[in-house]
């Protein structure tokens, strides 16, 4: 929960802190495009896909949000949401009979915060041609997906987070392989409701099927939220992400959760540059004494919907304390 005491003037100095590193992020970032492989089509576009319902809820804006495991693919240094154990399964309903899974777990520890995850992505069967366009039939493809993570705040409200993945796609039989890490800052400013965050996602080499070598989906974002307890009741969480993948223009997403005695959420959020669809995703969850389901639906146009649902569980920490502060609030 979010605490809206004054913060000690240590974290004026996380601030300044934050925007050296993130000063050197971003110059990174700016020549981190060179390493990758020769121009080609995009690989590995499965990672640009959300693991979380409640960052799909939101429009992806979640660089800045204090997401726990929903952040581990966003920025890492989110992780410290964490604040015991916790357990997450995820399936996705995606159009023309694709369909993604995806388990992870996360504890938090004196010595920083970690996490791991696996996804499962399967395309289901899809037609195949030749360079004639004649049909070969159908055929499928499969991605699997490993990936840690690690966070801790180094100096006053500033928490820096790594993330390592490796990602193996068989598309129709031809394999690969890479390795990529993901890198974050994200820090609490002296007011305690406002989170400013920089990551730089995907970072590593390219698959190569058919001797020709692609890119990942790299992407540098730069994210904004602001958590403001407006009553005993209610809270609301506003974020907004500047996006800016290799290859493509900025992109802007913005989200919004309302929250009902930190027990039930309601979500809406806006992404730009969509290229098929809305660009709107809304969504809904529930936490009840360590429990947790949560739901998003995003429009894909003619395609369809894409539809999420998770279900999570949290060992002791600050869920239970809340679920009876809530039952006490509801009899009041």
């Amino acid at each position: 929960m979010t605490s809206f005491e004054r913060i000690a003037p240590a974290n004026s100095g996380a601030a300044s802190a934050f925007f050296l590193c993130a000063g050197l992020l971003a110059s990174f970032a700016a020549v981190a495009p060179s390493l990758r492989a020769a121009p080609g089509s995009m690989t590995g576009s499965v990672l640009a896909l959300s693991l979380s319902p409640r960052a799909a809820g939101m429009g992806e804006a979640f660089t800045a949000v204090d997401g726990g495991l929903d952040s581990l693919s966003i920025n890492p240094a989110g992780l410290p949401g964490i604040k015991a154990n916790e357990f997450n399964a995820m399936h996705a309903g995606l159009p023309a009979g694709m369909s993604q899974e995806e388990i992870s777990y996360g504890i938090s520890t004196r010595w920083g915060s970690f996490a791991g995850q696996f996804m499962s992505f399967g395309s289901g069967s899809v037609d195949s041609y030749d360079a004639s366009d004649h049909p070969l039939g159908t055929v499928s493809t499969q991605d699997q997906l490993f990936r840690v993570g690690y966070a801790r705040t180094i100096i006053g409200g500033l928490t820096a987070g790594v993330g390592a993945a490796r990602l193996q796609e068989n598309l129709a039989g031809a394999k690969d392989a890479t390795v990529f890490a993901d890198l974050g800052l994200k820090a609490q400013l002296p007011d305690p409701r406002l989170s400013l965050a920089l990551a730089y996602r995907n970072l590593g080499k390219g698959l190569k099927f058919d001797s020709s070598s692609s890119p990942l989906p790299q992407t540098l974002a730069i994210g904004a939220a602001w958590d403001q307890k407006i009553s005993p009741i209610l809270g609301v969480l506003v974020a907004a992400d500047e996006l800016k993948p290799i290859r493509r223009s900025w992109e802007l997403h913005a989200g919004a959760e309302l929250r009902v005695y930190d027990v039930v959420y309601v979500r809406l959020g806006y992404l730009t540059e969509q290229d098929i669809g809305s660009g709107l995703g809304f969504g809904a969850g529930v936490r009840w004494r360590g429990f947790g389901v949560d739901y998003a639906r995003e429009s894909l146009g003619d395609l369809g919907d894409t539809q999420r649902v998770s279900v999570s569980y949290r060992f002791g920490g600050e869920d239970a304390v809340i679920s009876e502060q809530a039952a006490a609030g509801g009899k009041q």
